[in-house]
């Protein structure tokens, strides 16, 4: 016989769905066209890409750095006055010889004058001219940090696409877990409505069999079980908000399977093998290798600063006013050009270069010791979930087996009671063993799917490029 407290135990069990759910609507999507609505429509995902276009802009601005900078300047002044000149008073004595015998002294004088050297209207024109010659590494490590940027915005990308891919297929595969245990539930509370139909004709018939006690007890498990169906199937109607929404559809936009079943395969990979490759595809262990060469490039550019800068500079320069080659506006002046070369040496900066330098070695450091953390880190995971792999498959056998056995058991009992052999509650007992059995079986279908999506989620590749690979004959 069973107790209340089993069969509660039984209906908690039935409503494990891993948190995902299903959904009804008017369009059938399959797996595979809801993955490519997910990665055309997910806003996370166009976050990622618009991250990657970033970084590819912060790196065009470092390699500009290699190109010869050109500018053009222009200014028109006006001054309150015209800028002059006031030449003084001179006074200046000759001699005058030839007009007699005797020499003719005469003093002259020259009032002072007023000069007008610059225009109050001035336009100033100028074409500058810049190049680094050397910058001591500086822009190489401007440049490596660039890249590594693009390197790792690119893997949070591939990153974002690969959580996206495994968020669809858990809660799909979720959402057909939640339809059949939805649809255990129903088919356990038809199984008890039988029941509880022929009880109540058994006791009212009066037979031997069945006592008030057993019609009782029928009604309370039956209008229990009836209660857990109504939110299963509650359950089941909010599937489309958790998967709709990953897909980047509205809350209430209805969609529907088109599959339903969850595909099970026995699989077999070698853990050391999926551990490499997860060190060659694994996002964030690529995106961990992009940091340090962008920290080792900061080292670079710490470096830079101990050397000296060297560059060529030149100007082409025009000047308009409205004087006409006078004062300062003579043809000459008017325009030109310039042209040389410029260099920075640092002498004395109080240590601060040194110590530029160390901060950023020690960064360095910092990021390869958390490389080394990392790496055990993912290989833990996935042999976690290797792990997990196995022990599911053995799960999934053992309760397809023992749902199958629930079945037969079932069935044999329902015939025995209405046979009047046995007692109502070994009919309750035999149903709910059933839907309990039932129930494990998909969740151990579903916990073997997860688990292989949880691996390709952490090797950062499919894994049936595993199984192929290794199922193939050599």
């Amino acid at each position: 016989m069973i107790s209340v407290k089993a069969a509660s135990i039984l209906l908690a069990l039935m409503f494990a769905t891993t948190g995902t759910l299903s959904a009804q609507g008017p369009t059938a999507l399959t797996i595979e066209a809801c993955i490519k609505i997910a990665l055309e429509k997910n806003q996370q995902r166009r976050i990622s890409r618009l991250d990657v276009e970033t970084a590819e802009a912060q790196l065009k601005q470092a390699l500009s750095s290699y190109w010869p900078q050109l500018s053009f300047e222009s200014a028109l002044t006006h001054l309150d006055e015209d800028i002059n000149f006031i030449f003084p008073t001179e006074t200046s004595l000759y001699t005058i010889r030839g007009l007699g015998p005797v020499a003719i002294p005469a003093q002259v004088e020259v009032p002072a004058k007023t000069i007008k050297v610059l225009d109050q209207n001035n336009l100033m024109s100028r074409i500058k001219f810049t190049y680094p010659i050397f910058t001591g590494g500086l822009r190489g490590a401007l440049v490596r940090q660039g890249q590594a940027g693009v390197a790792a915005a690119q893997q949070a990308h591939r990153r974002s696409e690969v959580q996206l891919v495994y968020d669809v297929q858990r809660f799909y595969y979720g959402a057909i877990l939640a339809q059949h245990l939805s649809r255990v539930g129903q088919r356990t509370l038809a199984q008890l409505e039988t029941t509880m139909e022929l009880t109540e004709m058994l006791y009212q018939a009066g037979s031997a069999s069945v006592n008030k006690r057993d019609y009782l007890r029928s009604k309370v498990f039956l209008e229990s079980v009836r209660s857990i169906v109504t939110l299963m199937a509650s359950n089941v109607e909010l599937a489309h908000t958790a998967l709709a929404n990953t897909m980047g559809y509205a809350w209430d936009q209805p969609i529907r399977l088109a599959q339903d079943h969850i595909p099970y395969e026995p699989v077999g990979a070698d853990l050391t093998q999926m551990i490499s490759d997860a060190y060659r595809f694994n996002p964030d262990w690529k995106q961990l290798e992009a940091a340090i060469d962008a920290f080792e490039a900061r080292v670079d550019e710490a470096r830079a600063d101990h050397f000296p800068k060297i560059g060529l500079n030149g100007t082409l320069w025009r000047w308009d006013n409205s004087m006409n080659n006078s004062g300062l506006s003579t043809d000459q002046n008017m325009q030109g050009w310039t042209v040389g070369v410029g260099v920075k040496f640092p002498l004395f900066s109080g240590f601060l270069t040194t110590q530029k330098v160390k901060a950023a070695r020690t960064a360095l450091e910092a990021m390869k010791a958390r490389q080394i953390l990392f790496k055990g880190g993912l290989a833990v995971q996935i042999k976690q979930a290797f792990l997990e792999l196995t022990h599911a498959q053995k799960i999934h056998d053992a309760t397809l087996a023992a749902s199958q056995m629930a079945s037969e058991y079932r069935d044999l009992t329902e015939r025995a009671y209405r046979q009047e052999m046995i007692d109502a509650d070994a009919v309750i007992e035999s149903q709910i063993m059933e839907a309990l059995t039932t129930a494990r079986a998909e969740q151990a279908l579903y916990g073997h799917a997860e688990a292989q999506l949880k691996l390709s989620y952490l090797v950062g590749c499919e894994l049936e490029q595993q199984f192929q690979s290794t199922d193939s004959p050599k």
